[in-house]
């Protein structure tokens, strides 16, 4: 069945599957017809497999998952649905290459994304200490680059962390590259109260007008949550008092400045 479902053969996988053909069995290498399918693009064997119990953990002895081949092929159907049947998203491969490290080197911004989202550690390192930054940067993945720089940067205006954002600042972090949902640093650092955050994210050029995906700016995630100072550094840096839902901040300004 490996050999059917590494050449694509659907039909002949069925049929074997259908005669009790083991799901799981490996090569001498540790290959497995799920790996082979992953590695391969068969994305309805793989289905198939999955179905029938495939274990979708197995490894080669080189270290090497379903989920780490298919990332690094740049299959994000088959990744996706190997993580929604319970792929480990931080296994590595006996090199310390993880699915993250092999899609952020290939510059699969998509998969990034969606492992990202499923949980992938950002920080994990190769055997040789480079995570998937600095492997993305290696191998000038720029939007895999933007994508990874500002995470961190978001990470710690939302946590608090003023040594953190100092630090990202002066080496170059993107200010104002947004996450998946359109926050920015800003966003987030005026919607959590951290005003010396939004101080240093303001002298480093961050855009005070720039909405997430819904419309919500800095300016009005610090106006619902309550923090007054935070407003006034935003208003005194021009933020808009007439965006679309000026009725809150003009509600919130009316309501502090009595």
């Amino acid at each position: 069945m490996i050999g059917a479902a590494s050449v694509g053969h659907i039909e002949i996988v069925n049929m074997l599957l259908s005669s009790g053909a083991d799901v799981n069995l490996s090569n001498n290498d540790g290959w497995t017809a799920l790996i082979c399918a992953a590695a391969k693009g068969y994305i309805q064997i793989a289905k198939m497999l999955l179905s029938a119990g495939a274990d979708v953990n197995h490894s080669r002895k080189d270290g090497w998952t379903a989920l780490i081949c298919a990332a690094a092929k740049g299959y994000i159907d088959i990744v996706k649905m190997l993580l929604s049947s319970g792929a480990d998203v931080n296994l590595s491969n006996n090199d310390g290459w993880t699915a993250l490290t092999c899609a952020a080197a290939k510059g699969y911004i998509e998969i990034v994304k969606t492992l990202l989202s499923s949980g992938a550690d950002v920080n994990h390192s190769d055997k040789f200490g480079r995570n998937a930054l600095k492997l993305a940067t290696e191998a000038k993945r720029n939007d895999v680059v933007n994508l990874l720089s500002v995470l961190p940067l978001i990470w710690a205006a939302r946590d608090g962390q003023q040594e953190v954002v100092k630090r990202l600042l002066i080496a170059g972090a993107d200010v104002n590259h947004p996450n998946n949902d359109g926050d920015t640093a800003l966003i987030i650092a005026s919607s959590s109260g951290h005003i010396e955050i939004v101080k240093m994210l303001l002298s480093s050029e961050a855009d005070v007008n720039s909405p997430d995906k819904v419309g919500r700016t800095a300016l009005i995630g610090a106006s619902s949550s309550g923090h007054i100072e935070v407003v006034k550094r935003l208003l005194i840096a021009g933020a808009d008092v007439n965006h679309p839902d000026h009725v809150l901040i003009t509600d919130f300004l009316s309501t502090h400045n009595s």
